[in-house]
């Protein structure tokens, strides 16, 4: 099992514009905002994979994070729990929920999956709502796999425009998935920001004040959200 890292990037600065949209999107969706987790319980959460092998909570199931990090360059970097929650389409829709935010925001973002430290998968969406996938298809989890037309099997943006540093990077071949993952968040998120693991997973299983503090003296927003479903979750 290798390094694994579900990072979102939104070419914006607006903050609380950002926290409204994929507010909209969950509440849309029978989730509303909740202040803070229940103290859940986890069995065999591995934080440097990101990865539960067991789940004996099944209030996780009714759960959403979302994490919103200062903007660094003129992008906003977001991690969510689950961590493929954009990536897939809008309930009724083909889109995914990465298109409806920039649809409803009015710019361009991606998202970039690293699995196992050998598979990178590449999702990007234009102001329109257009969406285009691409990468290494090896490990990719089926429904996701299925999103990848065959020509696109190398990771490459080919929708949105991205500095040229970036797109340098997601085309060094040369470089291990991994660092080119790191590099680009390096980049887009601030030169000293170094929070490159799953950190919506971390704070899900864990309910951890510490990360939680560390987190919000960065400027983050942490969101969470509980379904509608009756579950209680206190």
């Amino acid at each position: 099992m290798g390094y694994r890292n579900y990072n979102i990037y939104i070419r914006s600065s607006e903050m609380d514009a950002i926290d409204r949209g994929i507010t909209a999107i969950f509440e849309r969706e029978g989730y509303h905002r909740i202040l803070k987790l229940p103290l859940l319980t986890c069995e065999d959460y591995d934080p440097h994979y990101g990865y539960m092998r067991r789940r004996k909570d099944a209030r996780l199931d009714n759960l959403r994070v979302a994490i919103i990090f200062p903007d660094g360059a003129g992008w906003t970097m977001m991690q969510t729990y689950p961590f493929d929650l954009l990536f897939m389409p809008v309930p009724d829709c083909q889109s995914p929920r990465l298109a409806d935010l920039t649809a409803k925001l009015g710019c361009d973002a991606f998202q970039l999956n690293l699995y196992d430290g050998d598979t990178l998968i590449l999702l990007e969406a234009n102001a329109d709502g257009q969406v285009a996938f691409s990468g290494n298809v090896f490990e990719t989890p089926k429904e996701i796999k299925k999103l990848i037309p065959e020509e696109h099997e190398k990771e490459r943006f080919r929708l949105i425009e991205v500095p040229e540093q970036i797109q340098l990077i997601i085309e060094d071949e040369e470089a291990y998935m991994d660092d080119r993952v790191e590099a680009i968040a390096a980049l887009l998120s601030g030169s000293s920001f170094d929070h490159y693991d799953d950190n919506a997973s971390a704070l899900i299983c864990f309910t951890s004040e510490p990360l939680e503090r560390e987190l919000e003296a960065l400027g983050a927003h942490i969101l969470y959200f509980q379904g509608d479903t009756g579950l209680y979750l206190g």
